[in-house]
């Protein structure tokens, strides 16, 4: 009979049950995993019985059965879904900070770039530096590193609009893809971001150095967006460290 397993298969199900439930104490997929010890389990169950009792257990030993295929089968759809999950988030987040990935960000914008030729719309790309960022790491370590990447990006989000996207694009620098109306509307955000956002951490103040290009004004590529960005940033950042600077000079002469 289907439920009467010789003893070599029932300690089988009972190990793979065993390991189902070890599993599930240090796995994310915890519900899948102590549901599919617990289909194990009760496919070994019968057999137990059987060996106990001397005898086949109707029909307890057929819900058993037929109870325990079921939770095997939840088990691996629920599995399926969360490693469908995963290859989402691996294909389009950046697993650090929770930001698009460098890689779906390019797919994006020539996308819409793709679309804008078409259609005559216009869009925005801003690229942000860390400014001081260095400090944090070489200060505290790369962990409170991560700690302000991961923060940066939750404060970029609650001042910058629902459908403006953010991608990390790499170490401590942030492209923000803007859908935009009137080119002066990048500017201010731009301006804003550069002057008004700042995230104190541990005595170290982080800020952005900001660069913007807008499509097709300064560039109807990828390339050419990012690098009209960049030489933008690389002025920005210029600018803060000669402020930065003056202000420390300001302070030496006010001390002698």
């Amino acid at each position: 009979m289907i439920y009467d397993l010789p003893p070599y298969e029932l300690v089988l199900f009972l190990l793979l049950s065993v390991l189902s439930f070890w599993f599930s104490r240090s796995s994310k997929v915890l519900r899948a995993f102590k549901l599919l010890s617990l289909g194990f389990f009760l496919l070994a169950l019968p057999s137990a019985l059987t060996l106990v009792l001397g005898k086949v257990v109707f029909p307890l030993s057929q819900i058993l059965l037929i109870s325990g295929a079921l939770l095997i089968a939840l088990s691996i759809v629920l599995l399926s879904v969360r490693s469908l999950k995963e290859l989402e988030e691996a294909a389009f987040y950046d697993t650090l900070t929770g930001a698009f990935n460098r890689r779906f960000i390019i797919e994006y914008i020539s996308e819409e770039i793709r679309k804008s030729r078409r259609f005559k719309n216009e869009f925005a790309i801003l690229l942000v530096d860390l400014n001081d960022f260095k400090k944090v790491n070489d200060t505290y370590g790369h962990d409170a590193g991560d700690e302000v990447l991961r923060e940066v990006v939750r404060k970029l989000r609650k001042v910058l609009r629902n459908y403006d996207m953010i991608a990390r694009w790499g170490g401590d620098e942030f492209l923000i893809f803007l859908p935009i109306e009137h080119r002066a509307d990048i500017l201010e955000v731009a301006n804003r971001l550069a002057t008004d956002f700042y995230l104190d951490f541990q005595g170290v103040r982080i800020t952005l150095s900001v660069g913007y290009a807008c499509f097709p004004q300064d560039g109807e590529s990828i390339g050419k967006l990012i690098e009209s960005a960049d030489e933008r940033m690389y002025i920005s950042k210029k600018h803060y460290k000669e402020a930065r600077r003056n202000a420390l000079d300001n302070k030496s002469e006010e001390k002698v």
